[in-house]
């Protein structure tokens, strides 16, 4: 089973290398993870991640693949969960990745658990954006000094869209803006249009939009209101 994971693995990693600029991805705001064991689901070049806020306060990036059969363990976008368990055989993992059952467990005399755990990306939090690496096992290597401006923001709405476009192509329809490490940053003067894009089949033939609509903390009733509209027209 474990020849049958790995594939996957390699797989996913082979592809988000292909269809990624640089060794960093931002893949979530973390104001989309209010709580312990809130999480979102992305997929990045065909590598399924678990982006989980852990009972500390931190941010933890997991392959989203059981480590028996290399099922998705979640299939949500988005919710709050104690456990995620894969749909087979309920091998069950902690919001921390570690396994915390294993049903028909006489079956797996001698597994260790440690080592099924879900598997760890590098990550980190800077100016309230998740960010994890391109291919497993490696450090992140990320000067997010030009985001500076996203520090003293509130999210007011997010939304994740699949578009069926290649990465190239879903770039040329982004508006007007100022790119930064996969960030495309849109200043409307009332607020910030954050967009974020990810190639999310494993050839790279289509794409994932994120959303992020900021707003300055302390702003003004008006700048809520023009966020407000923008983001109906936006989803209209």
């Amino acid at each position: 089973m474990r020849q049958e994971t790995n594939c996957v693995l390699r797989k996913s990693g082979r592809a988000m290398q292909e269809h990624t600029d640089g060794t960093a991805v931002p893949v979530a705001h973390e104001a989309e993870l209010p709580q312990p064991g809130s999480f979102v689901t992305v997929d990045v070049a065909g590598a399924p991640l678990l982006v989980v806020r852990q009972d500390d306060g931190s941010i933890a990036v997991l392959s989203n693949v059981c480590r028996h059969r290399g099922a998705r363990v979640e299939l949500q976008p988005s919710g709050r969960r104690k456990m995620f368990s894969c749909p087979y055989h309920r091998w069950c993992y902690g919001r921390d990745g570690g396994i915390r059952s294993m049903p028909f467990d006489d079956g797996f005399i001698g597994v260790d658990r440690v080592d099924r755990s879900l598997l760890h990306r590098a990550s980190t939090v800077r100016h309230g954006i998740v960010w994890t690496t391109t291919e497993p096992g490696t450090e992140l290597d990320l000067d997010t000094d030009a985001l500076a401006a996203l520090d003293s923001t509130t999210l007011l709405h997010t939304s994740r869209t699949q578009l069926d476009h290649t990465l190239d192509d879903a770039r040329a329809t982004l508006p007007d803006g100022t790119s930064v490490n996969g960030l495309h940053i849109t200043d409307s003067g009332s607020h910030l249009e954050v967009r974020t894009l990810w190639a999310s089949g494993l050839r790279g033939e289509t794409s994932e939009l994120a959303l992020w609509i900021l707003v300055p903390a302390g702003a003004p009733a008006t700048d809520h209101d023009a966020a407000e509209a923008r983001w109906r027209s936006l989803t209209a």
